[in-house]
């Protein structure tokens, strides 16, 4: 499935849910850190990574929120090691399923990033890109207390690179699809 039909899918979701959704925050500025699961593709391989992500949320008084955070992984395949950090947009919409404990939501992602490289073939380089990635998934609010909730999501994202460089070497990086995966906890503030 491409980018853009997981996107229309989305806002058709989106425009299909009423009402409002208890579980998302009740206070309209929250703060989430999760840990992150991320692939990155290194030659023809996707190598999976870890790290953690942190955002501050906005929600309005509907079924709206918006994110804005930073993001790392760290990905590693024998000799090769590349590090990823970025900053992050995060539209989520809830889906109203009735239920003051839980909360589905469909979210997008835009992410502006920069990737640190050390690669087996050129021992003693550090390379460096950067890029962007795009895409949507969903995932699920879980209220734990009238402040807190656990968050876990997953998204298909698109990564596009610049070739990276070190010194007169360069490496060609794909643009490729590969996934987010997350979990952690949000905190809100009492207004």
């Amino acid at each position: 499935m491409s980018a853009r039909s997981t996107t229309a899918i989305v806002i058709a979701c989106g425009l299909l849910s009423v009402g409002s959704a208890h579980a998302q925050s009740a206070q309209p500025w929250s703060v989430q850190a999760s840990f992150l699961g991320a692939s990155q593709k290194i030659g023809d391989n996707a190598i999976a990574g870890s790290g953690f992500e942190g955002q501050v949320r906005y929600t309005t008084a509907g079924l709206w929120s918006f994110g804005l955070g930073y993001q790392y992984t760290r990905h590693v395949s024998g000799a090769d090691e590349i590090d990823i950090s970025g900053v992050f947009l995060e539209p989520r919409l809830t889906i109203d399923v009735g239920s003051d404990r839980i909360a589905p939501y469909l979210a997008g992602r835009v992410a502006f990033l920069h990737e640190s490289l050390s690669l087996g073939a050129y021992p003693g380089s550090a390379f460096s890109s950067n890029g962007s990635a795009f895409g949507a998934g969903a995932g699920l609010l879980i209220r734990a207390t009238k402040t807190i909730n656990f968050d876990f999501g997953a998204a298909f994202v698109r990564q596009s690179f610049s070739d990276a460089t070190s010194g007169s070497n360069t490496a060609t990086l794909p643009a490729f699809t590969g996934y987010v995966a997350k979990g952690g906890v949000s905190i809100g503030f009492r207004s």
